[in-house]
């Protein structure tokens, strides 16, 4: 069994290949499909690569307008925030930048009228409380800004407007996650149709995204790394769901490494279990994934836990021939790139 470190994730990656906008329409975006010897697909023609009985799983967690800026009363300095996760009604999880800076009992002024006090720090994060009873969730939705990641390199004023309703899916339902579950930017209302009419049976789960998902591998060994928990829920009616699929013979496909991660936490015993809670499973090799056969995924950042985990899917000497195929048909990188149909080689 092969024992691998974190720079046997890494390859290099043409800066002009990261994606600065999303596609004109969402279906206009690409798919390589492996199992069909690497041929790219526009991706609208995604429902000719179902079959009827087949059931897709999607994560239809809402982005939340989780970013915001502020500044530090005591020094007049300014930071970024982004909400992560609520702790109680006025205690907010928080990433912030340069929160080296600042320190605990600091009063962040977000608004002329809002503001937070820092009651605890560690590394990157830190605990923020209101100074009075309010709705942060519906503050973030009134002046926060979209969550985009720190490779979109562009004025905060550029294509803000597209951004809040691409980066976005359209299935979106539950609000709470501060990134987005990008393998989904694909599918529109009219594809998710189409795919039902072929007789595609598609169900919802539940991960909310915070810095568990998007935090890079900065450790040696992946083992290392410390996996942040982010809130999942499986419900009873879709675990029976696909156990009753799974018993058919009928194909599962995630959407999205988050899909597969709510899968892999609800699935012991051969079968699916409900649940609803924290989740902090990381996925690397030689992990295996054995709760489903597919997975409609982006092309993840070198060194990442999204990388890893499609290693775990597919394999990582396949998943190496798969990126170094995409660099070379110079398809679309990352949260607004192109996709991949992975099949899973390595189930138990």
């Amino acid at each position: 069994m092969n024992t691998y470190t974190t720079a046997d994730f890494d390859y290099t990656l043409p800066s002009e290949l990261i994606a600065q906008h999303p596609s004109h329409f969402r279906e206009d975006a690409k798919i390589l499909v492996p199992s069909m010897n690497m041929r790219i697909f526009p991706f609208r023609q995604i429902v000719d690569l179902f079959d009827e009985n087949d059931v897709l799983i999607l994560n239809n967690t809402q982005v939340m307008k989780a970013r915001m800026n502020a500044v530090c009363r005591r020094t007049g300095i300014k930071h970024e925030l982004l909400f992560v996760e609520p702790v109680d009604a006025r205690r907010w999880d928080v990433m912030i930048k340069n929160i080296r800076r600042l320190k605990e009992g600091d009063a962040l002024d977000l608004t002329e009228s809002i503001s937070v006090i820092l009651e605890k720090k560690k590394d990157y994060f830190g605990t923020v409380i209101t100074e009075k009873s309010i709705d942060i969730q519906r503050m973030l939705q009134k002046y926060g800004g979209v969550p985009l990641p720190p490779y979109i390199r562009r004025k905060n004023t550029d294509s803000m407007e597209e951004d809040e309703s691409r980066y976005q899916t359209v299935y979106s339902t539950w609000i709470g996650s501060a990134a987005a579950p990008t393998a989904g930017f694909h599918f529109t209302h009219e594809l998710l149709t189409q795919l039902k009419k072929k007789g595609v049976l598609c169900v919802d789960v539940l991960l909310h995204i915070g810095p568990g998902t998007f935090l890079p591998v900065n450790t040696a060994e992946p083992s290392s790394h410390i996996m942040h928990r982010e809130w999942m829920e499986l419900s009873l009616q879709t675990a029976e769901i696909l156990n009753q699929s799974r018993e058919k013979g009928c194909r599962l496909t995630a959407v999205g490494t988050t899909s597969i991660r709510v899968l892999e936490t609800c699935f012991s015993h051969n079968r699916f279990h409900s649940y609803k809670g924290h989740t902090d499973l990381f996925i690397y090799p030689p992990k295996k994934v054995s709760s489903c056969d597919r997975l409609i995924t982006n092309f993840h950042q070198p060194k990442s836990t999204l990388l890893m985990l499609v290693s775990a899917f597919s394999g990582v000497e396949f998943i190496r021939q798969i990126y170094a195929r995409a660099i070379r048909e110079k398809m679309r990188f990352f949260s607004y790139g192109d996709a991949v149909l992975l099949e899973n080689y390595c189930k138990e």
